[in-house]
């Protein structure tokens, strides 16, 4: 009996432990459950934070982006323009055959240079990508009332568009942008190593010689360009129309524009672009040869082959003009000695087909009217940052021009005045805080290479841009 008793008690501890330990089973299981609950919903969250984080930050790059650039320039300068000498009326030529003559009386100038300060520019920039390669642009400057950049950029696309083609990319840009030609006008003003530009460029010249090179383009921009290393091209190419804000005939001596501004005027609605509706091809080709240690050199060829029609879809002669723009540069870089030398030359053709024993403006029946022609050579140094950091962000610069002209109708009209014309510019450029600066500009002015001719239409400047 105690037997039997004793094996039931053990058969009951048994049942009880076995029940104990599925309990504490089922238990356990069940805050793993739990736990494994817990990780999916805390992973969930995380997901949808996730997700919103990435949508804001969508959102910020697709917002619009501003940017402000503002010029305030003193200018210190009583002649800017030459009139005619006394003794010299209408289109009567100097009696001793030279073509500018200076008297005792008025020297031949013009008393209407600027004493002041004044506002240069005032650009509002306005940007927002459309997706991950493509993005708007739109630039104004209030200061003259002009639109500048306006347009859509495309950037890094595949040259297959069938498969990856890695670093082989090209950008295009369709709209207002600038032209692609040259150096210093695919340069910002912000960028430039003077207030000025170079005379053939629109930089201020008492002869009143006009732009060989406008800066701004309406049409269609390909850029592709590729770097081994030591060794690096680059290919540009635009079909478009100038975007000159003065209708009418073209003006001798204006390169690839029919006036001096190249850009256009809120209140002209690009006339140009509707007188002259035939496209125009602008081109430059650059090449990047950094063999030698310690230098980097860049060498560009650009052309210009551009319709100046003044009557929309008329083939007839008297209305066809044209000009064809070559240019070539150079930019040679010593960083370690913080050197930089860079120049430009430009050729421009003007044509005109006429018809026999037709004119314009006195020049010939047809064929070349004008050929004008300018460089410049500039050179930049940083002395300072052999000694300080921050001299890196001190420019002494100097620069010379020359522009020379064999404008015909304009000789006839002012024979004191067309010639050749150069220049002397002096400069300090201190930049700071990105595109920040503070210039002081000195420039003299020469007719046939004679300084003492226009010794008194010297311009001092000093301009201070804010740029955020």
């Amino acid at each position: 009996m105690k037997n039997s008793i004793r094996t039931l008690a053990m058969l009951g501890m048994a049942a009880g432990l076995a029940l104990s330990g599925r309990v504490h089973a089922d238990d356990a299981a069940t805050s793993a459950d739990t736990t494994q609950d817990q990780i999916e919903e805390l992973r969930s969250s995380l997901g949808t934070m996730t997700a919103q984080l990435n949508d804001m930050a969508d959102k910020t790059k697709k917002g619009v982006t501003f940017s402000v650039n503002t010029d305030i320039r003193y200018d210190e300068q009583q002649y800017s323009s030459i009139a005619a000498p006394n003794g010299l009326a209408g289109t009567t030529a100097p009696a001793n055959g030279l073509r500018y003559v200076k008297t005792a009386v008025n020297n031949g100038h013009q008393a209407n240079g600027m004493s002041g300060i004044y506002v240069r520019r005032a650009e509002i920039e306005a940007s927002a990508p459309i997706s991950t390669w493509a993005k708007w642009d739109l630039q104004v400057d209030l200061a003259g009332l002009k639109l500048e950049d306006v347009g859509v950029e495309l950037n890094q696309m595949s040259m297959s568009p069938m498969r990856d083609t890695g670093s082989w990319t090209w950008d295009m840009k369709i709209g207002q942008y600038r032209q692609p030609f040259g150096i210093e006008q695919q340069t910002g003003s912000s960028s430039i190593a003077f207030s000025d530009r170079a005379m053939m460029y629109g930089g201020g010249n008492p002869a009143g010689y006009g732009k060989l090179v406008d800066e701004r383009i309406m049409g269609l921009h390909f850029t592709q360009q590729h770097s081994f290393g030591d060794f690096g091209y680059k290919l540009q190419f635009a079909i478009a129309n100038d975007a000159a804000p003065a209708p009418g005939a073209p003006t001798a001596n204006k390169g690839n524009s029919d006036q001096s501004s190249g850009q256009t005027s809120a209140n002209t609605a690009f006339p140009d672009q509707a007188t002259d509706t035939n496209p125009s091809e602008f081109g430059r080709v650059g090449f990047d040869l950094n063999f030698i240690p310690g230098i980097l050199l860049n060498v560009g060829e650009s052309a210009i082959a551009n319709s100046m029609n003044t009557v929309p879809f008329d083939t007839a002669a008297k209305n066809e003009w044209s000009s064809a723009v070559n240019g070539s540069d150079a930019t040679l870089q010593v960083p370690g000695a913080h050197l930089k030398f860079w120049g430009e030359f430009v050729g421009s053709d003007t044509f005109y087909r006429g018809a026999a024993g037709g004119s314009y403006d006195g020049g010939p029946a047809n064929g070349l009217i004008d050929h004008a022609e300018g460089w410049y050579l500039t050179s930049s140094m940083q002395p300072l940052a052999f000694f300080w950091d921050g001299g890196q962000g001190i420019d002494f610069n100097f620069r010379y021009d020359n522009y020379t002209t064999s404008d015909e109708a304009a000789t006839i009209a002012k024979p004191w005045q067309v010639s050749s014309e150069q220049a002397i510019s002096y400069g300090i450029k201190w930049s700071y805080v990105g595109k920040n600066y503070t210039s002081v500009d000195y420039t003299i002015y020469a007719f046939n290479g004679d300084f003492s001719t226009l010794a008194d239409m010297s311009l001092f400047t000093v301009q201070q841009q804010f740029n955020f």
